[in-house]
């Protein structure tokens, strides 16, 4: 807040976050004017960075799953490493990031059944899944309601390290990764 030249705490209201352990972090995505933070033992939380001063982060609407990670990418909100099934991810409704029901507005899920763990999700113009043993593309499909992204593998056996080891530039993807 620049009028009072400090900090101003809007953590939520309604009750204790439930990090339960050290290597738990908290991931952060902007959408529009929502600032959207997850971690993968609470609820995904939402605070609108343009609101007045006084507003705090409150539970996202929709109820979407618990997720390690979150990203932005084009017109949809991404959840990566849900708490039900790691190897998932979970898009959001066009344009609405408390649209999380599947098949509802171009909302969906991908389940891959290899390269490990999905840790997160990154990119721009060009999406990335990035895993623990793998990376693949994604890309949009405008008009295609029945396969909203395509899925293409880039790199086979090198993965990430881990899940906040990645990050793009452009259209570019730079991870952590073991040496062979």
């Amino acid at each position: 807040d620049p009028s009072s030249n400090g900090w101003v705490d809007i953590t939520r209201t309604s009750g204790p976050y439930n990090v339960s352990t050290a290597g738990d972090l908290w991931s952060f995505a902007q959408f529009g004017t929502k600032l959207v933070a997850v971690n993968i033992n609470d609820v995904a939380q939402v605070v609108d960075v343009d609101a007045a001063v006084g507003t705090n982060f409150a539970a996202l609407g929709g109820s979407p799953p618990q997720a390690r990670t979150v990203a932005q990418i084009g017109d949809f909100l991404f959840l990566a490493g849900l708490s039900s099934n790691n190897r998932k991810i979970r898009w959001s409704a066009v344009n609405d990031i408390t649209g999380w029901t599947v098949g509802t507005n171009l909302c969906d899920e991908q389940e891959f059944p290899d390269n490990g763990p999905v840790l997160g999700v990154g990119g721009g113009e060009i999406g990335y899944v990035v895993q623990d043993r793998g990376v693949r593309a994604m890309q949009f499909l405008p008009g295609d309601t029945n396969f909203i992204f395509t899925f293409s593998r880039v790199l086979k056996e090198r993965g990430c390290i881990s899940p906040y080891g990645f990050t793009t530039v452009g259209n570019t993807l730079y991870f952590a990764a073991e040496e062979y």
